[in-house]
């Protein structure tokens, strides 16, 4: 404690004044380290989110779970860190606000010296708090990067992946690379940009044309998912509208609605291998992707549903956004699936082998 008795003459050059000044600078970098570290553990949740299931050995898989686990209560204890630090800093600033009306105004302010005493101790208190997390992030975060590449039999993991997921374990300021890569970004959408806008009237044209053109098979919309054991392979949902958007926005990737049916809404069955790591993944990518949601949301929902056994993640993977899945889900729960008319569901299952 600062056991201040009489504050009736402070001035903005006193120590005192410059103290509490240099306390609201110092939550502010702590404020800003925990961000850092908030966003390196969603880098890794995205890496994790990515990875092949044919990759991963099967019998990891609740290993693995644990691990996510333990990040998730890492980011709980980050967001409580940054949500109590931003509130210490408002009521730092609002401290600083009454010493310079105080000074300005000749007045007293005869609750000040209390105020101050009790925020100084809340800083002290959440300072610790921040310092013991750190060091539970830092174990979590070499832990599960160590696992990940351990568990997984790819030759083109580097060991920069690893540094590159720890980076903010280091105090370093990553302040120019970030620049660099904003710029390096901004250049890609602009050179993107311009091709789309030289390419847009000829890929309407190939569409229109493809559309008109007799020998082609019409496309429709297909409202099924069809799961086939004897194809091996998941046949997904799709709109029209859908293809013409994806063609047009990659262009240099496909030629054609026909292209863009065989690559993003025919996908191996084996990519379901791994069913319960196949359902994080799924859930997580369409909070991430589909939803634009914030991590936190995306993680609580991958694991709500990762242990659902009665639950195939293709079907997680043919849903358009949440409100379709939470349609699922609630039908699955209630065992009234005939009411889910989203899309249909075909299972296509092997012959069985005669002895």
């Amino acid at each position: 404690m600062l056991f201040l008795d009489d504050i009736r003459n402070i001035t903005k050059e006193c120590d005192l004044y410059k103290h509490i000044k240099k306390t609201g600078l110092n939550l502010e970098k702590l404020i800003e380290v925990q961000y850092a570290k908030k966003k390196s553990l969603t880098q890794i949740l995205d890496e994790i989110a990515n990875i092949n299931v044919d990759e991963m050995n099967l019998n990891n898989t609740k290993n693995l779970l644990d691990m996510i686990e333990e990040i998730k209560s890492v980011l709980d204890r980050i967001n409580d860190n940054i949500d109590g630090a931003r509130n210490l800093l408002d009521e730092i600033n609002n401290i600083i606000a009454r010493i310079d009306n105080m000074i300005s105004d000749k007045t007293s302010d005869e609750l000040l010296s209390k105020d101050i005493n009790y925020i100084y101790m809340l800083y002290i208190e959440k300072a610790n708090v921040i310092e013991d997390t750190n060091l539970v992030y830092e174990s979590i975060v070499i832990k599960t990067c160590e696992y990940i590449f351990s568990a997984i039999s790819n030759s083109n993991v580097k060991e920069n992946t690893i540094k590159e997921k720890t980076k903010y374990i280091s105090k370093e300021d990553d302040n120019e690379k970030n620049q660099s890569q904003e710029c390096n970004d901004k250049v890609k959408e602009i050179v993107k940009e311009a091709k789309e806008e030289i390419r847009s009237e000829k890929i309407n044209n190939d569409i229109k044309k493809s559309n008109k053109d007799k020998k082609i098979k019409k496309l429709r919309d297909n409202n099924t998912l069809k799961i086939s054991e004897k194809q091996n392979k998941v046949f997904l949902p799709y709109k029209i509208f859908e293809l013409e958007d994806i063609l047009k926005a990659n262009p240099d990737e496909y030629s054609s609605m026909e292209d863009v049916i065989k690559e993003e809404y025919v996908v191996p069955l084996d990519k379901y291998k791994n069913v319960a790591f196949s359902r994080f993944k799924e859930a997580y990518n369409l909070m991430r992707v589909k939803e634009k949601s914030s991590f936190s949301e995306a993680l609580n929902l991958a694991m709500e549903v990762t242990l659902k056994s009665d639950l195939n993640p293709a079907v997680i993977t043919a849903c358009r956004d949440l409100h379709e899945l939470d349609t699922y889900l609630d039908c699955l729960e209630k065992n009234d699936l005939d009411k889910f008319n989203y899309f249909n569901i075909e299972y296509e299952i092997s012959p069985s082998i005669k002895k």
